[in-house]
């Protein structure tokens, strides 16, 4: 796996993994939020292909299948946290929090990797047991908020400081709730 981390029992999570791009300092042209977002959208194709593919046979996750899932989903995060990156005002680090379930988690970037340390607070995990549920639930309504929004906001090709704003924060909750299905899938606390 590219991608390693975990989340202990006090939620206190460490990780780091890859992202699609070469990140450097003062570089503004060399990342494109059009193109990396083209790209996250083709993983999350792959991501429900695999998904997909893994449920054809007998319906259930095994272990090739949870790394295959996985896997895919360490792209989509690595896609996201660009993301995230591409809209902040610096290309070394940002901050995640989310107040209400007291998330703080600081990522680093450097160049093509990222890594991340803090607390997940009281999102310790999923309120669902199945990853199909996950999935097409929260991932995929937070989803379809991020991409309708983010056609409005690119509809004059032009981000200003509201609209990042605004995706900052739906690529926030996106990226907190890879973290934590992708933790439960591989943990196999979610089926």
């Amino acid at each position: 796996m590219v991608t390693n981390f975990n989340i202990n029992k006090d939620g206190v999570f460490s990780g780091n993994g890859i992202v699609p791009y070469l990140v450097l300092d003062n570089d503004d042209k060399a990342i494109d939020f059009q193109n990396v977002f083209q790209e996250m959208l083709r993983d999350v194709k792959r991501l429900h292909d695999v998904y997909i593919l893994s449920m054809m046979d007998d319906g259930k996750i095994t272990g090739r299948e949870r790394i295959q899932i996985c896997r895919e989903m360490d792209n989509f995060l690595g896609d996201m946290i660009l993301l995230r990156v591409i809209l902040s005002e610096n290309r070394n680090f940002f901050n995640l929090t989310h107040s209400q379930y007291n998330v703080s988690l600081e990522f680093k970037i450097l160049k093509q990797r990222w890594e991340a340390t803090g607390s997940m607070g009281k999102v310790l995990g999923l309120n669902v047991s199945k990853f199909r549920d996950w999935m097409t639930t929260q991932f995929s309504k937070r989803l379809k908020t991020l991409l309708k929004y983010t056609k409005e906001a690119l509809s004059d090709n032009e981000l200003d400081v509201h609209e990042k704003s605004i995706l900052i924060s739906y690529i926030e909750k996106l990226i907190i709730s890879v973290i934590i299905a992708r933790h439960d899938i591989y943990s196999a606390n979610l089926s």
